[in-house]
């Protein structure tokens, strides 16, 4: 094969792949309000944790913060949001921890602020002592404690 006859369809698929990406300022919009949605709930949980409702590895997360921690998470479960935005959620969760994947995995995790990864990495945060009732009981107050 021919350098000549690679570059055009290189050159094509890079013009569609960038035209696939041009957002319309619409969905600017809406990806700025779900950007917002995903600080503001980091921000104001002592815990906070994007989830499906269906994920044993979320069910284990939200027990080890209730039993071993005393707080309920304040959780966004993406398969159940109303307004079915949970994919675009899940992936600005993505770029905010710099995921490879299109879609990163469940559970999501923040504990004041700061981010822990997920269910396995609470478990050694925990384990470690990095994550205990003291430094949670440091961060917001705005959800309800146990």
């Amino acid at each position: 094969m021919s350098l000549h006859r690679v570059l055009p369809v290189g050159a094509l698929l890079i013009l569609t792949f960038a035209s696939f990406l041009a957002i319309p300022s619409h969905a600017r919009e809406e990806s700025d309000e779900i950007k917002e949605l995903v600080e503001h709930h980091i921000a104001s949980n002592k815990i906070a944790m994007f989830s499906k409702s269906y994920c044993p590895f979320c069910a284990r997360a939200k027990r080890m913060a209730v039993d071993e921690l005393g707080v309920k998470p304040g959780v966004i479960e993406l398969d159940l949001r109303p307004k079915g935005d949970g994919p675009p959620i899940q992936r600005q969760v993505g770029k905010m921890i710099k995921s490879d994947r299109l879609l990163p995995t469940v559970p999501q995790i923040w504990v004041n602020g700061e981010y822990i990864g997920g269910s396995d990495d609470l478990r050694k945060a925990i384990d470690s002592g990095k994550v205990t009732k003291e430094t949670v009981a440091a961060g917001p107050t705005s959800q309800e404690e146990l």
